[in-house]
């Protein structure tokens, strides 16, 4: 399989080149794994063996700044026009301060990075795209900035825009109020806004998936101090 994305494996098997504009998305198909001729029953139910997470790397900026790159090709293929927009202002953002504080060491003046541009951080990235599954992964991958990542890159259970991960379904009320509780972390509820996209996942990924936009949120009930219940109206 090639690693890089597609490229030659993709191409000699179907006859489409991603290089040219053509990727079919082979990449994002369910695969079964057969080891010594037995078809591997995964328990966790991955089925996208060849998807891995979405490459962030804005945190390694200004290391790639020291050495030597000097441009970032963000990909964009089958992406939103908001995904774009964020994407390009984050990474220019971290380009700017980066380099301001590269010249800065050098002794050499710089113009200010404007302070009316936006601070988009990761999660906003990953809200906005990523294929997150779970607490654990977050959505998007530093990949090998990070050095060897072979067992994390792909998670497998979803080929799909995820976001962000949130928590697990506590209780639902009556069904007519059409209401959730989640409980999960307190900084992620937080984010939560009427009209955000919510899917529940019930782990498996041929399984049909629930959710929709939030008509509105609830008050949150402190579990913990790092713990909250917040219901969500649909």
């Amino acid at each position: 399989v090639w690693e890089g994305g597609g490229g030659p494996t993709w191409e000699g098997w179907g006859g489409r080149s991603a290089n040219r504009g053509q990727c079919a998305q082979a990449c994002r198909m369910p695969y079964g794994l057969v080891a010594d001729g037995t078809l591997v029953d995964f328990v966790d139910k991955e089925q996208y063996l060849l998807s891995p997470q979405d490459l962030c790397g804005i945190e390694h900026v200004e290391a790639l700044s020291r050495a030597g790159v000097a441009c970032l090709k963000i990909e964009g293929r089958l992406k939103s026009a908001e995904y774009v927009a964020a994407t390009t202002a984050a990474y220019r953002r971290a380009v700017d301060e980066a380099w301001e504080k590269i010249q800065a060491e050098r002794g050499e003046k710089t113009p200010a990075v404007p302070t009316s541009r936006p601070e988009i951080t990761r999660e906003d990235l990953a809200q906005i795209f990523s294929r997150g599954q779970d607490g654990a992964h977050r959505g998007l991958t530093s990949g090998f900035l990070d050095g060897p990542a072979h067992q994390t890159l792909v998670r497998g259970n979803s080929p799909r825009h995820r976001g962000l991960y949130l928590g697990k379904v506590s209780h639902k009320t009556d069904a007519r109020r059409n209401e959730l509780w989640i409980e999960g972390a307190a900084e992620d509820l937080a984010r939560l806004v009427r009209g955000d996209g919510i899917v529940v996942d019930r782990g498996d990924p041929q399984a049909k998936e629930m959710g929709g936009s939030l008509f509105d949120v609830g008050d949150p009930v402190a579990v913990d101090a790092n713990t909250w219940l917040v219901p969500l109206k649909f």
